[in-house]
């Protein structure tokens, strides 16, 4: 068995990111932000194999920090648990979106690769697993499972309301 499947996984901007005081249980601000995707993107290859094992490589110019337990290892590792299925897959992913920018790059990278295990599973992706893999991942990978501009609250991870209008203007990253 082999799939194999190329995607665009594009960083975003926060039009608006509201942090507020105090913290929850678990340590984080509730925050408001209103997120939309922009066209610099990663590109995320997942091949589907007989191996048994998950594989994720890096390639580009700054991937020399990237931990080996990332948020692209997490997102597959919690898809495998959440549908019981074997981990025979390589994720190949090609980083152009810098790191530590504030763009989501590692969170858009993990959805993306989500996306396409979906894809590949047969898996609905607005299933609520997905999206609950999506969040214990991280507060920006619930985005990047729509990339619908909106309003998100809470930790950063729950839509609010959707502005499909929004977008499609040039931006300037600086």
């Amino acid at each position: 068995m082999s799939h194999t499947m190329w995607r665009l996984a594009p960083a975003k901007i926060n039009l608006y990111l509201g942090v507020h005081e105090g913290v929850d249980g678990d340590g984080y601000h509730r925050v408001d932000s209103i997120m939309v995707p922009v066209g610099l993107c990663d590109l995320v290859r997942l091949e589907l194999n007989d191996s048994g094992r998950t594989l994720v490589e890096f390639e580009g110019d700054d991937v020399a920090g990237i931990p080996a337990n990332n948020t692209v290892v997490a997102a597959m590792r919690g898809m495998v648990a959440a549908f019981g299925r074997d981990a025979g897959m390589h994720v190949v992913v090609r980083k152009r979106i810098p790191a530590q920018s504030g763009l989501g790059g590692a969170s858009s990278d993990a959805a993306v690769a989500m996306l396409a295990l979906c894809d590949a599973w047969g898996i609905d992706p607005r299933d609520e697993r997905v999206a609950a893999v999506a969040r214990s991942v991280g507060a920006d990978v619930p985005f990047f499972l729509t990339m619908v501009p909106g309003l998100f609250v809470g930790r950063g991870d729950v839509q609010e309301e959707e502005y499909p209008a929004v977008g499609g203007e040039d931006v300037v990253l600086v």
